[in-house]
């Protein structure tokens, strides 16, 4: 600091976040005389360096950021009270202000979830099958589909941390207008990312497969994690809060800099992306985009899927958006969001533990294994191409759910017929998976699928390429 310079520190009331201390440090930078400022959030204060000159009003800085909730004082405030229960002599006391407001949050992730599970077991997915032959509606009407399933759960808690991180970084904009730009950026980059590679798929045809089901569950499952610990540093967990990895202030004052442009883009490019993390309906799609075979068709496919989504991530984006205006609405945001992420993410998470053939929390559900009927073994030993001589695991595929028909022990390393009868299995049902057991996945046709095995020693979980069909164990002794 030079002499010809002031150094002032007052304290400030109202700071929730990082995001805080820039819309802070970026407007009273623009007072006259004011050379720097630096503003604390764990220290509730702000230092102020400005000409010797020039005299700092707290009455003009609490009338300037009014509106956002912030309070300025030359004294420091009392310490908040972040408690919601205090155990003390004189009994149990509970802090209202804090009750209440965990009360809103909890109404509102428990009207959300309820809404999900009456939508995902309303069996609206029955209404998604499509091929390469189907219309392009038929594709739109599959991604309204997917944007109301569960499956979208990684992509819309991907666009709820970002909605977070974007607030932040245009806490600035008064208006919304920057706020919205990287969602427009993102949705537009998603349609034209699904447009480009699904032509792409169109293209490469029935070359190709659509990847390895065992690399797809470990991005995910590192994306899941990442926004794990996004979501809990969103709801406040003080534990991982030194995990954050925070933007420099250099680096996030020079992005929200209207007249500089590096970076902005980055939104587009996650959007476009977000085609290589698949649900179960986004794999049907692109399944059809692969039998396509033509860059226009394969394009249309996939971008008319993406069209369907829309509503629902658009949804996200207009909320996320509009929750982050006022100080008090964007911390209900930030903990409903929070909490919200933390489902999907544990969700997603054990969705791709099943896929590995790991332990999970689906293991905690009891199956009962049904009795083979003598029809079930009829119709198998009438097919010429069953190995009467081999080992038989029978499923029945319907509605989201594979039902074994009777044991699931069998002999490893012996010739063994894994017989599927597809009654209307929707959504990623539709893609059946085993690693270790089955190579990538197994595409199931209506009626019965037959797929040759060899399976060494080792217990195998039988799912969809996703997880998320309930899976059903496997033993080879």
């Amino acid at each position: 600091m030079k002499k010809s310079q002031n150094s002032k520190t007052i304290y400030v009331e109202g700071m929730h976040c990082a995001s805080c201390e820039l819309l802070i440090e970026k407007t009273i930078e623009e007072y006259p005389g004011v050379k720097q400022v630096d503003a604390s959030l764990e220290k509730g204060q702000v230092k102020i360096v400005s000409e010797k000159n020039k005299s700092l009003d707290i009455e003009k800085l609490n009338k300037d950021f009014k509106e956002v909730g912030y309070t300025f004082s030359n004294k420091q405030f009392p310490k908040e009270n972040h408690k919601l229960i205090e155990l003390s002599d004189a009994g149990i006391e509970i802090y209202r202000s804090k009750f209440y407001e965990y009360l809103k949050i909890l109404g509102i992730l428990i009207f959300v979830l309820v809404l999900v599970m009456l939508i995902n077991n309303s069996n609206i997915g029955r209404y998604a099958g499509v091929d390469a032959n189907s219309s392009l509606p038929a594709f739109l009407v599959l991604g309204i589909v997917a944007g109301l399933s569960s499956c979208a759960a990684l992509v819309g808690g991907l666009l709820l941390v970002m909605t977070k991180q974007w607030n932040d970084l245009y806490i600035t904009d008064k208006t919304n207008k920057l706020k919205f730009q990287p969602h427009l950026l993102f949705h537009t980059g998603r349609l034209v990312g699904y447009f480009v590679f699904g032509g792409l798929l169109g293209l490469l045809g029935q070359v190709v497969s659509i990847g390895s089901g065992t690399s797809f569950a470990i991005v995910i499952i590192a994306v899941s994690v990442v926004m794990l610990l996004l979501a809990l540093q969103m709801i406040g967990v003080k534990q991982v809060q030194n995990l954050q990895v925070k933007t420099p202030k250099v680096i996030s004052k020079f992005v929200t800099n209207e007249s500089n442009f590096s970076g902005k883009y980055a939104p587009f490019i996650l959007g476009a992306l977000t085609f290589l993390l698949p649900c179960g309906f986004t794999l049907i799609a692109q399944a059809s985009a692969l039998a396509s075979s033509g860059f226009f068709k394969g394009g249309l496919i996939m971008l008319f899927f993406a069209f369907g989504t829309l509503p629902i991530l658009g949804g996200i984006s207009l909320t996320g958006v509009k929750f982050n205006t006022k100080p008090k609405l964007t911390s209900m945001f930030n903990k409903t969001a929070g909490i919200l992420i933390v489902v999907f993410a544990i969700y997603t998470i054990n969705s791709q533990l099943n896929v590995l053939g790991l332990k999970s929390l689906s293991d905690l559900e009891l199956r009962s294994n049904n009795t083979t009927s003598e029809k079930v073994d009829q119709e198998i030993q009438e097919n010429p191409d069953v190995d009467e001589n081999a080992q038989k695991l029978v499923i029945i595929a319907d509605d989201f759910s594979y039902t074994p028909q009777g044991s699931m022990t069998i002999e490893a390393d012996k010739p063994t017929i894994l017989a599927v009868n597809n009654k209307g299995v929707q959504g990623c049902g539709r893609f059946m998976a085993a690693r270790g057991l089955i190579d990538n996945y197994v595409e199931l046709e209506d009626g019965w699928n037959y797929v040759e095995l060899t399976p060494k020693k080792g217990v195998y979980k039988l799912t969809c390429t996703m997880g998320m069909v309930r899976p059903v164990t496997i033993t080879a002794i």
